[in-house]
């Protein structure tokens, strides 16, 4: 996690291990419901060790 002041930039690099459709958003969240969100697209191998879709529903976390 870093903090970035009012006014500033930073730049992270990351690795992300489980492919599939990530959600970008800043602060202002209020700015979803506009769709003003970006998509980061991983590809890749599944990795079921690390994260398996839908467990919260098989673990009855999720209503349906």
């Amino acid at each position: 996690m870093i903090s970035v002041p009012l006014g500033g930039a930073a730049a992270v690099d990351m690795k992300l291990e489980v492919p599939g459709e990530y959600l970008l958003v800043d602060h202002a969240l209020s700015r979803v419901a506009r769709g003003l969100v970006g998509t980061l697209i991983i590809e890749g191998p599944e990795q079921p060790d690390i994260f398996r879709e839908g467990i919260d529903k098989r673990l009855g976390l999720l209503s349906d």
